[in-house]
Protein backbone atom coordinates (compact mmCIF):
# COMPACT_ATOMS: atom_id res chain seq x y z
CA UNK A 1 0.00 0.00 0.00
CA UNK A 2 2.74 2.47 0.96
CA UNK A 3 4.63 1.42 -2.16
CA UNK A 4 1.64 2.36 -4.33
CA UNK A 5 1.28 5.72 -2.61
CA UNK A 6 4.99 6.44 -3.04
CA UNK A 7 4.65 5.51 -6.72
CA UNK A 8 1.85 8.01 -7.31
CA UNK A 9 3.67 10.70 -5.36
CA UNK A 10 6.75 10.10 -7.49
CA UNK A 11 4.66 10.10 -10.68
CA UNK A 12 2.97 13.33 -9.60
CA UNK A 13 6.33 14.97 -8.96
CA UNK A 14 7.64 13.74 -12.31
CA UNK A 15 4.62 15.14 -14.17
CA UNK A 16 5.00 18.45 -12.36
CA UNK A 17 8.68 18.69 -13.23
CA UNK A 18 7.99 17.88 -16.88
CA UNK A 19 5.28 20.56 -16.95
CA UNK A 20 7.56 23.17 -15.39
CA UNK A 21 10.43 22.23 -17.72
CA UNK A 22 8.13 22.64 -20.74
CA UNK A 23 7.00 26.06 -19.53
CA UNK A 24 10.49 27.23 -18.60
CA UNK A 25 11.64 26.27 -22.08
CA UNK A 26 8.89 27.81 -24.19
CA UNK A 27 7.31 30.60 -22.13
CA UNK A 28 10.36 32.95 -22.18
CA UNK A 29 10.72 32.50 -25.94
CA UNK A 30 7.05 33.16 -26.60
CA UNK A 31 7.01 36.12 -24.22
CA UNK A 32 9.97 37.64 -26.04
CA UNK A 33 8.21 37.30 -29.41
CA UNK A 34 4.83 38.24 -27.85
CA UNK A 35 3.37 34.94 -29.01
CA UNK A 36 0.21 34.25 -27.00
CA UNK A 37 -2.15 31.27 -26.95
CA UNK A 38 -5.23 32.96 -25.54
CA UNK A 39 -8.13 30.52 -25.38
CA UNK A 40 -11.59 31.36 -26.64
CA UNK A 41 -13.62 32.79 -23.79
CA UNK A 42 -15.64 30.22 -21.86
CA UNK A 43 -18.75 31.06 -19.87
CA UNK A 44 -20.25 29.37 -16.84
CA UNK A 45 -23.54 30.07 -15.11
CA UNK A 46 -23.96 29.26 -11.45
CA UNK A 47 -27.66 28.53 -10.93
CA UNK A 48 -26.98 27.48 -7.34
CA UNK A 49 -23.98 27.60 -5.03
CA UNK A 50 -25.58 25.21 -2.53
CA UNK A 51 -24.28 21.67 -2.14
CA UNK A 52 -25.65 18.72 -0.19
CA UNK A 53 -22.19 17.40 0.70
CA UNK A 54 -19.26 18.79 2.68
CA UNK A 55 -16.39 16.86 1.17
CA UNK A 56 -13.11 17.22 3.04
CA UNK A 57 -11.16 17.99 -0.16
CA UNK A 58 -13.54 20.65 -1.55
CA UNK A 59 -13.33 24.41 -1.26
CA UNK A 60 -17.08 24.49 -0.58
CA UNK A 61 -16.43 23.82 3.09
CA UNK A 62 -14.50 27.12 3.23
CA UNK A 63 -17.06 29.24 1.33
CA UNK A 64 -18.06 32.18 3.52
CA UNK A 65 -20.45 33.99 1.18
CA UNK A 66 -24.21 33.99 0.78
CA UNK A 67 -25.88 30.77 -0.30
CA UNK A 68 -28.40 31.28 -3.07
CA UNK A 69 -30.46 29.44 -5.69
CA UNK A 70 -31.57 31.34 -8.82
CA UNK A 71 -35.25 31.83 -9.49
CA UNK A 72 -36.33 31.23 -13.09
CA UNK A 73 -36.20 34.88 -14.18
CA UNK A 74 -32.66 35.31 -12.79
CA UNK A 75 -31.54 32.22 -14.66
CA UNK A 76 -33.10 33.42 -17.94
CA UNK A 77 -31.47 36.83 -17.54
CA UNK A 78 -28.02 35.28 -17.13
CA UNK A 79 -28.52 32.90 -20.03
CA UNK A 80 -29.58 35.71 -22.36
CA UNK A 81 -26.48 37.70 -21.42
CA UNK A 82 -24.25 34.73 -22.29
CA UNK A 83 -26.16 33.92 -25.50
CA UNK A 84 -25.39 37.41 -26.81
CA UNK A 85 -21.67 36.57 -26.69
CA UNK A 86 -21.44 32.91 -27.66
CA UNK A 87 -23.42 29.93 -28.89
CA UNK A 88 -20.71 27.51 -27.80
CA UNK A 89 -21.06 25.03 -24.97
CA UNK A 90 -21.34 26.51 -21.50
CA UNK A 91 -21.07 25.05 -18.01
CA UNK A 92 -23.68 25.12 -15.26
CA UNK A 93 -21.59 23.76 -12.38
CA UNK A 94 -18.19 25.36 -12.62
CA UNK A 95 -17.25 25.92 -8.98
CA UNK A 96 -19.34 24.92 -5.97
CA UNK A 97 -22.90 23.75 -5.60
CA UNK A 98 -24.92 20.88 -7.03
CA UNK A 99 -27.63 21.66 -9.59
CA UNK A 100 -30.08 19.27 -7.96
CA UNK A 101 -30.24 21.44 -4.84
CA UNK A 102 -32.40 23.56 -7.14
CA UNK A 103 -35.84 21.93 -7.16
CA UNK A 104 -36.67 23.77 -10.39
CA UNK A 105 -33.56 22.68 -12.25
CA UNK A 106 -35.33 20.50 -14.84
CA UNK A 107 -37.45 23.38 -16.28
CA UNK A 108 -34.27 25.46 -16.49
CA UNK A 109 -32.43 22.75 -18.39
CA UNK A 110 -35.41 22.26 -20.67
CA UNK A 111 -35.37 26.01 -21.33
CA UNK A 112 -31.76 25.68 -22.57
CA UNK A 113 -32.82 22.72 -24.71
CA UNK A 114 -35.30 24.98 -26.49
CA UNK A 115 -33.02 28.04 -26.66
CA UNK A 116 -31.80 28.76 -30.20
CA UNK A 117 -28.78 30.73 -29.00
CA UNK A 118 -27.00 28.07 -26.94
CA UNK A 119 -25.34 25.13 -28.68
CA UNK A 120 -24.92 22.91 -25.64
CA UNK A 121 -23.84 22.68 -22.03
CA UNK A 122 -22.16 20.46 -19.49
CA UNK A 123 -22.48 19.98 -15.76
CA UNK A 124 -21.30 17.98 -12.76
CA UNK A 125 -23.36 16.40 -10.00
CA UNK A 126 -22.91 13.95 -7.15
CA UNK A 127 -26.24 12.44 -8.32
CA UNK A 128 -27.65 12.03 -4.82
CA UNK A 129 -30.57 14.47 -4.82
CA UNK A 130 -32.56 13.91 -8.04
CA UNK A 131 -35.87 12.08 -7.84
CA UNK A 132 -36.78 9.30 -10.27
CA UNK A 133 -38.98 11.71 -12.25
CA UNK A 134 -36.10 14.19 -12.45
CA UNK A 135 -33.72 11.47 -13.65
CA UNK A 136 -36.13 10.41 -16.41
CA UNK A 137 -36.55 14.01 -17.58
CA UNK A 138 -32.84 14.65 -17.16
CA UNK A 139 -31.44 11.77 -19.23
CA UNK A 140 -33.66 12.70 -22.20
CA UNK A 141 -32.23 16.24 -22.52
CA UNK A 142 -30.95 17.02 -26.02
CA UNK A 143 -28.39 19.80 -25.57
CA UNK A 144 -26.63 18.38 -22.54
CA UNK A 145 -23.32 17.22 -24.03
CA UNK A 146 -21.56 15.79 -21.03
CA UNK A 147 -22.41 14.93 -17.45
CA UNK A 148 -19.74 14.19 -14.89
CA UNK A 149 -21.00 12.21 -11.93
CA UNK A 150 -18.51 12.74 -9.13
CA UNK A 151 -18.21 9.71 -6.87
CA UNK A 152 -16.48 10.13 -3.52
CA UNK A 153 -15.28 6.88 -2.02
CA UNK A 154 -15.74 3.33 -3.23
CA UNK A 155 -18.06 1.95 -0.53
CA UNK A 156 -20.25 3.29 2.26
CA UNK A 157 -17.47 3.73 4.80
CA UNK A 158 -15.15 5.67 2.46
CA UNK A 159 -18.09 7.70 1.12
CA UNK A 160 -19.08 8.85 4.62
CA UNK A 161 -15.52 9.77 5.59
CA UNK A 162 -14.82 11.75 2.43
CA UNK A 163 -18.20 13.43 1.89
CA UNK A 164 -19.27 13.83 5.53
CA UNK A 165 -22.71 12.63 4.46
CA UNK A 166 -25.04 9.77 5.30
CA UNK A 167 -26.75 9.78 1.90
CA UNK A 168 -24.96 6.72 0.51
CA UNK A 169 -28.11 4.60 0.20
CA UNK A 170 -29.82 7.34 -1.79
CA UNK A 171 -26.86 7.45 -4.18
CA UNK A 172 -27.12 3.68 -4.64
CA UNK A 173 -30.85 3.97 -5.26
CA UNK A 174 -30.36 6.65 -7.93
CA UNK A 175 -27.56 4.77 -9.67
CA UNK A 176 -29.71 1.64 -9.71
CA UNK A 177 -32.53 3.60 -11.32
CA UNK A 178 -30.10 5.09 -13.86
CA UNK A 179 -28.81 1.61 -14.73
CA UNK A 180 -32.35 0.33 -15.29
CA UNK A 181 -33.19 3.28 -17.59
CA UNK A 182 -29.84 3.86 -19.27
CA UNK A 183 -31.22 3.06 -22.74
CA UNK A 184 -32.96 6.47 -22.65
CA UNK A 185 -29.63 8.31 -22.27
CA UNK A 186 -28.89 11.07 -24.84
CA UNK A 187 -25.47 12.34 -23.69
CA UNK A 188 -22.09 11.21 -22.41
CA UNK A 189 -21.58 10.36 -18.74
CA UNK A 190 -18.23 10.20 -17.01
CA UNK A 191 -18.12 8.57 -13.59
CA UNK A 192 -15.19 10.36 -11.93
CA UNK A 193 -14.23 8.34 -8.87
CA UNK A 194 -11.97 9.63 -6.12
CA UNK A 195 -11.20 7.45 -3.15
CA UNK A 196 -8.29 6.10 -1.11
CA UNK A 197 -4.95 5.16 -2.58
CA UNK A 198 -5.66 1.43 -2.31
CA UNK A 199 -8.80 1.65 -4.45
CA UNK A 200 -9.09 0.20 -7.93
CA UNK A 201 -12.13 -0.99 -9.87
CA UNK A 202 -10.65 -4.46 -10.34
CA UNK A 203 -9.85 -4.87 -6.67
CA UNK A 204 -13.34 -3.93 -5.45
CA UNK A 205 -15.52 -5.43 -8.18
CA UNK A 206 -17.83 -7.88 -6.45
CA UNK A 207 -16.99 -6.40 -3.04
CA UNK A 208 -18.75 -3.02 -3.32
CA UNK A 209 -22.30 -2.34 -4.49
CA UNK A 210 -21.20 1.14 -5.61
CA UNK A 211 -18.34 -0.16 -7.77
CA UNK A 212 -20.52 -2.92 -9.19
CA UNK A 213 -23.23 -0.42 -10.20
CA UNK A 214 -20.74 1.84 -12.00
CA UNK A 215 -19.31 -1.13 -13.91
CA UNK A 216 -22.80 -2.38 -14.81
CA UNK A 217 -23.87 1.05 -16.09
CA UNK A 218 -20.73 1.39 -18.20
CA UNK A 219 -21.27 -2.04 -19.75
CA UNK A 220 -24.87 -1.19 -20.66
CA UNK A 221 -24.12 2.02 -22.61
CA UNK A 222 -21.38 3.16 -24.95
CA UNK A 223 -22.10 6.71 -23.80
CA UNK A 224 -20.78 5.92 -20.31
CA UNK A 225 -17.19 5.74 -19.15
CA UNK A 226 -15.53 5.60 -15.77
CA UNK A 227 -12.29 7.16 -14.57
CA UNK A 228 -10.25 7.01 -11.40
CA UNK A 229 -8.47 10.08 -10.06
CA UNK A 230 -5.61 9.83 -7.60
CA UNK A 231 -4.98 13.50 -6.84
CA UNK A 232 -7.01 16.19 -5.11
CA UNK A 233 -6.57 19.86 -5.99
CA UNK A 234 -5.81 22.40 -3.25
CA UNK A 235 -8.51 24.83 -4.50
CA UNK A 236 -6.11 27.74 -4.86
CA UNK A 237 -4.52 27.02 -1.49
CA UNK A 238 -7.90 26.94 0.26
CA UNK A 239 -7.78 23.22 1.11
CA UNK A 240 -4.88 22.02 3.25
CA UNK A 241 -3.54 18.74 4.56
CA UNK A 242 -5.26 19.51 7.86
CA UNK A 243 -8.61 19.40 6.04
CA UNK A 244 -7.77 16.00 4.59
CA UNK A 245 -6.74 14.63 7.99
CA UNK A 246 -5.53 11.04 8.04
CA UNK A 247 -7.41 9.97 4.88
CA UNK A 248 -5.12 8.10 2.52
CA UNK A 249 -5.29 10.49 -0.42
CA UNK A 250 -2.82 12.82 -2.18
CA UNK A 251 -3.39 16.57 -2.08
CA UNK A 252 -1.66 18.68 -4.72
CA UNK A 253 0.52 21.50 -3.43
CA UNK A 254 1.77 24.13 -5.88
CA UNK A 255 2.87 26.89 -3.50
CA UNK A 256 6.25 26.88 -5.27
CA UNK A 257 4.83 26.40 -8.77
CA UNK A 258 6.35 27.98 -11.86
CA UNK A 259 4.26 30.92 -13.01
CA UNK A 260 5.11 33.40 -15.73
CA UNK A 261 2.54 35.60 -17.41
CA UNK A 262 -1.28 35.53 -17.34
CA UNK A 263 -3.12 32.28 -16.79
CA UNK A 264 -5.46 30.97 -19.48
CA UNK A 265 -8.18 30.66 -16.84
CA UNK A 266 -8.51 34.44 -16.73
CA UNK A 267 -10.61 33.90 -19.86
CA UNK A 268 -12.98 31.50 -18.13
CA UNK A 269 -15.83 33.65 -16.79
CA UNK A 270 -18.30 32.67 -14.11
CA UNK A 271 -21.62 34.39 -13.43
CA UNK A 272 -22.25 33.63 -9.79
CA UNK A 273 -25.61 32.94 -8.17
CA UNK A 274 -25.76 36.58 -7.02
CA UNK A 275 -24.90 37.88 -10.53
CA UNK A 276 -21.27 38.84 -9.93
CA UNK A 277 -18.88 38.02 -12.77
CA UNK A 278 -15.61 36.50 -11.62
CA UNK A 279 -12.51 35.26 -13.38
CA UNK A 280 -11.52 31.61 -13.24
CA UNK A 281 -14.61 29.44 -13.05
CA UNK A 282 -12.50 26.74 -11.41
CA UNK A 283 -10.99 27.66 -8.08
CA UNK A 284 -12.05 31.09 -6.79
CA UNK A 285 -14.02 29.69 -3.86
CA UNK A 286 -14.24 33.04 -2.05
CA UNK A 287 -15.19 35.03 -5.17
CA UNK A 288 -12.05 37.11 -4.81
CA UNK A 289 -11.68 37.80 -8.55
CA UNK A 290 -14.82 39.88 -9.13
CA UNK A 291 -14.73 42.10 -12.22
CA UNK A 292 -18.34 43.28 -12.41
CA UNK A 293 -22.01 42.78 -11.60
CA UNK A 294 -24.82 42.18 -14.10
CA UNK A 295 -27.12 44.66 -12.35
CA UNK A 296 -24.58 47.40 -13.14
CA UNK A 297 -23.15 46.43 -16.55
CA UNK A 298 -23.88 44.13 -19.47
CA UNK A 299 -21.76 41.01 -19.62
CA UNK A 300 -20.14 42.14 -22.88
CA UNK A 301 -18.80 45.25 -21.13
CA UNK A 302 -17.60 43.34 -18.07
CA UNK A 303 -15.51 40.84 -20.08
CA UNK A 304 -14.13 43.58 -22.33
CA UNK A 305 -10.52 44.75 -22.39
CA UNK A 306 -12.04 48.17 -21.75
CA UNK A 307 -12.98 47.03 -18.25
CA UNK A 308 -10.17 48.19 -15.89
CA UNK A 309 -11.04 45.52 -13.31
CA UNK A 310 -10.48 42.80 -15.89
CA UNK A 311 -7.33 44.40 -17.22
CA UNK A 312 -5.85 44.75 -13.74
CA UNK A 313 -5.73 40.95 -13.39
CA UNK A 314 -4.17 40.56 -16.83
CA UNK A 315 -1.60 43.34 -16.31
CA UNK A 316 -0.68 42.13 -12.81
CA UNK A 317 -0.01 38.64 -14.10
CA UNK A 318 1.93 40.05 -17.06
CA UNK A 319 4.19 41.40 -14.30
CA UNK A 320 4.14 38.04 -12.48
CA UNK A 321 1.95 39.33 -9.65
CA UNK A 322 -0.47 36.63 -8.52
CA UNK A 323 -3.08 37.49 -5.94
CA UNK A 324 -5.92 35.68 -4.19
CA UNK A 325 -6.39 32.04 -5.21
CA UNK A 326 -3.80 32.43 -7.96
CA UNK A 327 -0.94 32.45 -5.45
CA UNK A 328 -1.02 28.74 -4.67
CA UNK A 329 -3.29 27.43 -7.44
CA UNK A 330 -2.33 24.07 -8.93
CA UNK A 331 -4.35 24.64 -12.12
CA UNK A 332 -2.26 27.48 -13.60
CA UNK A 333 -1.71 27.37 -17.38
CA UNK A 334 0.28 30.19 -19.04
CA UNK A 335 -1.01 31.93 -22.16
CA UNK A 336 2.60 31.97 -23.44
CA UNK A 337 2.70 28.22 -24.15
CA UNK A 338 0.60 25.77 -26.10
CA UNK A 339 -1.71 23.72 -23.91
CA UNK A 340 0.40 20.94 -22.39
CA UNK A 341 -2.57 18.57 -22.42
CA UNK A 342 -2.85 18.97 -26.19
CA UNK A 343 0.88 18.45 -26.64
CA UNK A 344 0.72 15.33 -24.48
CA UNK A 345 -2.26 14.03 -26.46
CA UNK A 346 -0.54 14.63 -29.78
CA UNK A 347 2.46 12.61 -28.53
CA UNK A 348 0.28 9.76 -27.31
CA UNK A 349 1.33 10.14 -23.67
CA UNK A 350 -2.14 10.48 -22.13
CA UNK A 351 -1.77 7.38 -19.96
CA UNK A 352 1.32 8.79 -18.27
CA UNK A 353 -0.22 12.17 -17.54
CA UNK A 354 -3.74 11.10 -16.57
CA UNK A 355 -4.92 12.20 -13.13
Amino acid sequence: MQLKKNYFKLRSRLRTNVKFFYWRLFVPINRFFKKKYIPESFYSIEITNVCNLKCVFCGYQKFDGKFKIDDFEEFKFKLEQVAKLTNRNISLTPLTGDVFTDKNVIPKLQYIDNHHGIKGYQLTTNFILPTEDEIINFISLKKLKQLKISIYGHDEDSFVKISKSKSYKRLIRNLTFLRDNIEKLNFQIDFAVRSYMDFSFDKFEGRSDLVDLIIQIEKKSQLVKKSQHFHYTNWGGTVTKEDIGDLDIILKDDHDAFKSGPCTRLYSFLITADKHVILCACRDTHRYMKIGHLDEQDLKDIVSYENPKFMKWINDQENNIYEGPCKACDMYEPIYAKSLSRVVKSLGLNSIFKT
